[in-house]
Parts: C-alpha cells; sequence; structure tokens
C-alpha cells in the first residue's frame, strides 16, 4: 500500500538533524531542513525495481530509518516525495506504481514539511506555509541569541508580510513579535528553562539525560514539536501552530500558536518554570492572532486547561474494546478573558486523557510514539503539565495523517 506522504515525522535524533532541546545554537538551522530544506542529501548507487516495490542502494550507511518521508530526485525526470518502507545499512524500499524518469543521477534526502524560507537575518525567520484553504499564511521565528539564557523562541503568525525586512505587516498578528529581533519576555515557545551555555550544541546523545526525547509532526498546514525542557517537575511541552474552525470573525481567521506565558527573564532560572498551561493574569499560552485563548471554561487560576484529569479510567471498558485504547478528541478553545466559547482546533492535535499511574513519567519515555486503531497511523503522544498526580496530567497526540484530503 502507498502510504501518505502529505504530514511528516521527525525524531530529534534523525541523521543529520541529531539535536535535543537545549541546542540553542543548532535551533536556526534545524528549522530550515524541517521546515524548508529537508536533510541527509545522499547519492543513490544503483536501484532495483520488482512489481511496485522500488529498492535504493547506497554506496555508504545512509542513515535514513523507516516511516520517514523520503524526496528522490533524478536526472531522468523522476521527483517525487515516497514513504520509506524499511531500510538495511546502505538500502532504502519504498512502494512506487509508476517509476518513469528513475534513472541517470538519483539524489535523496528526508523531505521538508514543504513550507517556504522568505526572509531569515540574525536571529529571524519568516517562512510561507499554508491554510487548509491554500491561502499563504507567514510564520515568523526570532530564536535566542547565544550566552547564557534560556533556549526560547518568538513565533508570529500572520497574512501578510514584508518579505524584504521580515516584519509581519497583519494588524490582527500578536503584535509584539511582528518585529523584535531578539527574543523577549512573554510569549514563548520554551525547549530549556535553565541559562546555560553547556548545551548550546549539544546533539541528541548528549543532551539526552537532560532533555530525553523529543519528536516533529507536521506538513503545509500544521507544525507540532513534542520536548521536554529538563529532567524535572513539569517537563513536558507541546509547541505548535495548527488550524482551527472557529466563529465568523476575521480575527478568529487564524491558526492557533500554542506555546506558555512566562514572566521569568531570558537570564533568569526556574528550576520549575511555569507549567505550560497554568493560567498567567499577564497573558496566555495560546494565541488565535492577537486573540488569548484557554482550553478550558473554568475561571480559575489554572482556567488555561483543566486542573485535574477528567478521566476515571485511562481506557474504553472491556464492554467496548479488549485493548487498552485511549480516545483523544478535538480541543476546545474559549477567549481567555470572559471564557466564551470560540472553535475548535481542527486537526493535526487533539487531547487524550490518562492517568499518571498508566504512564511512565521521566524524559526518557515520552513523548511517545502509538497507532490508531482505524488505520495503523502513528500517533505521537506527549504529555505536559506533568507532576505524579493525575491533577497534572495532560495528555496531546498529533496522528500522522492527512490533515487535507483533496
Amino acid at each position: 500500500m502507498i502510504k501518505q506522504t502529505q504530514t511528516k515525522l521527525f525524531d530529534f535524533s534523525d541523521t543529520d538533524l541529531d539535536f535535543c532541546a537545549g541546542s540553542k545554537a543548532l535551533f536556526p538551522s534545524v528549522f530550515k531542513k524541517v521546515l524548508a530544506n529537508g536533510y541527509n542529501a545522499k547519492t543513490v548507487s544503483s536501484v532495483s525495481v520488482s512489481g511496485s516495490n522500488v529498492t535504493l542502494t547506497y554506496g555508504v550507511n545512509h542513515g535514513y530509518v523507516a516511516d520517514r518521508v523520503l524526496q528522490v530526485t533524478a536526472t531522468g525526470g523522476y521527483s517525487k516525495e515516497v514513504y520509506i518502507d524499511s531500510v538495511t545499512t546502505n538500502t532504502v524500499t519504498f512502494t512506487e506504481s509508476t517509476t518513469t524518469g528513475l534513472s541517470g543521477t538519483i539524489s535523496t534526502k528526508v523531505a521538508s514539511l514543504g513550507w517556504t524560507l522568505a526572509y531569515e537575518s540574525g536571529l529571524v525567520q519568516l517562512y510561507k506555509m499554508k491554510y487548509l484553504d491554500e491561502r499563504d499564511l507567514y510564520v515568523r521565528f526570532v530564536f535566542a541569541a547565544a550566552g547564557a539564557r534560556k533556549n526560547v523562541l518568538n513565533v508570529c503568525v500572520g497574512k501578510t508580510a514584508n518579505e524584504s525586512t521580515g516584519v509581519i505587516t497583519d494588524a490582527n498578528a500578536f503584535d509584539a513579535h511582528k518585529s523584535n529581533t531578539d527574543v523577549i519576555v512573554g510569549f514563548e515557545w520554551m525547549f530549556n528553562h535553565v541559562t546555560t551555555t553547556t548545551t548550546d550544541s549539544y546533539n541528541y546523545s548528549q543532551g539526552f539525560s537532560t532533555h530525553g526525547k523529543g519528536l516533529i509532526v507536521g506538513s503545509k498546514y500544521h507544525l507540532v514539536i513534542m520536548s521536554n525542557v529538563a529532567n524535572s517537575q513539569f517537563f513536558g511541552r507541546v509547541n505548535a501552530i495548527v488550524p482551527t474552525a472557529c466563529m465568523n470573525y476575521a480575527k478568529l481567521d487564524y491558526p492557533i500558536v500554542i506555546g506558555l506565558y512566562s514572566t521569568i527573564a531570558m537570564t533568569g532560572t526556574s528550576s520549575n518554570e511555569i507549567p505550560q498551561f497554568y493560567d498567567n493574569s499577564n497573558g496566555a499560552s495560546a494565541y488565535i492572532g492577537s486573540i488569548p485563548v484557554s482550553f478550558d471554561h473554568s475561571n480559575s487560576l489554572q482556567g488555561q486547561m483543566s486542573g485535574s484529569t477528567q478521566a476515571i479510567s485511562s481506557f474504553y471498558p472491556s464492554s467496548l474494546d479488549n485493548f487498552n485504547t485511549t480516545a483523544a478528541f478535538p480541543i476546545p478553545l474559549f477567549e481567555k478573558t470572559t471564557r466564551q466559547y470560540l472553535g475548535n482546533v481542527s486537526g493535526g492535535l487533539y487531547r487524550n486523557e490518562i492517568l499518571y499511574q498508566d504512564i511512565t513519567l521521566n524524559i526518557s519515555n515520552i513523548p511517545t510514539l502509538t497507532t490508531d486503531i482505524d488505520f495503523s497511523n502513528y500517533v505521537a503522544q506527549h504529555i505536559t503539565f506533568t507532576s505524579t498526580s493525575n491533577s497534572y496530567i495532560h495528555g496531546f497526540v498529533a496522528p500522522v495523517e492527512e490533515m487535507k484530503i483533496a
């Protein structure tokens, strides 16, 4: 079966990514590889086709892994993204119904999400992604500078931008991040909450004991990054840009940007940095354009998301399913200052409720990969707001499946 290639999965440990959540100096290049350029380019030494099974052979250890999407380009005219079914040290096998033009010099690399890098200068990168109706959307990232600072990004999404200056010009975009050229305190994508230079250029193995695992799921239409800030309480982080289906207001016609809001200076350190979805009086953990969003309609201090896991069990009862099956459900969105309903996340990221005693809570075990019961697609699962109590367990899942079916 030929598998979909629209939504892609990446691991922080992938060859030629090879970074950890604390690798501050590597983040600008990693983002370019994942979003726009691809990575781990190799040249094929020979190709064989048997029916719809295609095997590429390399003269070296290629470093590719199964279940990634490979961009294959040949001077004979072939140019496609294909799903890697299996690998050996020096071969890659995929399924393809038409191999016309797969000849001459064949080049491969792990395919990017297909975003376009429109501007880059210093710590600023401006990309174009797509909304589900194929409109262009601009995404602006500002990375943390070198030195004893936390690894934190500012993110801004807008419909218009000046590609010559890298500035978002959309009046409805998050104002503080339209034009700043250095990271500022407030709404953030946080990857490391400790001010250090030690991990700045760490590879995955070097950073594993501190930051553990990391996964990325995305497409032209969305981006979800699951990681851990450190091996301490409240370590899980889900940073994302995902589409929404909201009330018919122009200011809500945007994807939601999910991060956290912190008032601790970039050079300050908190061993148990603000939990991701703790309600902060100064701002929200998520924004649709410039509108602050809560994931819960509670007016409590922890109202960004309900303070306690509501599920009684992690799994369906045996009367429904004899296998340990956990449900995922759409994420409701509420305007933060009024807790009035806005709509839902329309795809790419979902909530799930699982009890802490059913999870191994440490950075070497989460995020995890599981599969859905209908199509056996991979699903990335992560836990945020973590402590050894059901009052602090909040689960998210990002399915590796098509966001948009034409």
